[in-house]
């Protein structure tokens, strides 16, 4: 009796709190939201009692500005060392000399035997600001009642956006007051939360390395449906007609017949602009240029000529003809 193949309905995400990660925030099936914020560490044991002192007051300083809730998350796992294995090996392809090469494979041999062997665990400290669904608008009766339903209770980009407007200063405000611990600090992007779950339910998996979001977000192939094709589809049998286009001449030849009146001369075309047409000077040929003329002009010389003017005793009227 053949047997039929049941579907696989159910799915490990539905043990799962987590809805979504979009915009590096984390989307709870009960509509409230988190982001991750990961913090450097300091030797508390190496500093002076001065700078001590310093840390507990600014930490309690933080401690007393918050008005919302954090969680503090310490997570310990086994040191990753596969970036620094594989520099190594693409070390050890380059290198040409025996004895160096020989160097390098005992160094990166001891490195991954000292690492597996000893259990060397790497310490990371997060805080975690959460978005509760109660600043959606949700009462505990709403709340009690969804958890028997499936899906948001609000659509997803309500809910970022809400998130956004209620997180984002808690986070600038928690920068600061770790900014005056001396610990650096920065928010998990989407990539890095998807790293960090993974990591979180799958403790043996070290080295292993996701792809970026987007690159299983998207499809590979979209579809087409509901798509028109616009490209029409040519009909072998249909005949085509090319109709000559009319030569239009330049407006200045063509002659337009204007009614004139009576006892007036006619008009005159209008003549067509001619460009001149410079000739093309070709320079001879250095090899038969021929021997430039005397172009010096000989100038007679100059005369110059005096003229003497007549004095006022020699003129017709003298100084005599006055004296009377």
């Amino acid at each position: 009796m053949p047997t039929t193949a049941i579907p696989i309905r159910a799915s490990t995400q539905e043990h799962l709190d987590i809805e979504d990660v979009q915009d590096d925030f984390v989307i709870l099936k009960t509509g409230g939201c988190a982001i991750i914020i990961q913090v450097t560490a300091i030797n508390f044991d190496l500093l002076s009692e001065g700078e001590q002192d310093a840390i507990i007051y600014a930490y309690a300083g933080l401690l007393n500005s918050l008005t919302f809730p954090i969680q503090i998350m310490i997570r310990s796992n086994i040191k990753d060392v596969s970036d620094y294995l594989r520099l190594l090996l693409a070390q050890e392809q380059k290198q040409r000399k025996p004895l160096l090469l020989d160097q390098l494979k005992k160094y990166r041999q001891f490195v991954e035997t000292i690492v597996r062997d000893n259990h060397v665990l790497d310490k990371k400290f997060y805080v975690v600001v959460p978005f509760s669904p109660v600043e959606l608008g949700l009462t505990s009766t709403a709340l009690l009642s969804g958890q028997k339903k499936k899906g948001l209770p609000f659509p997803k980009h309500y809910i970022l956006e809400r998130a956004k407007m209620s997180l984002l200063p808690k986070r600038d405000h928690l920068f600061r007051q770790f900014g005056r611990l001396g610990l650096q600090s920065r928010q998990l992007n989407t990539q890095q939360l998807l790293e960090l779950f993974y990591n979180t339910y799958n403790q043996e998996s070290v080295g292993q390395r996701l792809v970026s979001s987007t690159d299983y977000a998207t499809p590979i192939v979209q579809p087409a449906i509901g798509q028109t094709n616009t490209i029409p589809t040519p009909n072998p049998f249909q005949t085509v007609t090319v109709e000559p286009k009319p030569v239009v001449s330049p407006s200045f030849l063509q002659q337009k017949s204007i009614p004139q009146r009576p006892g007036t001369p006619a008009p005159i075309p209008p003549t067509p602009p001619t460009t001149p047409v410079q000739p093309k000077v070709i320079p001879p040929s250095p090899m038969t240029q021929p021997p430039k003329p005397d172009t010096t002009v000989s100038q007679p010389p100059q005369q110059t000529t005096t003229t003497q003017l007549p004095s006022l005793a020699d003129t017709e009227f003298g100084y005599d003809q006055f004296e009377g």
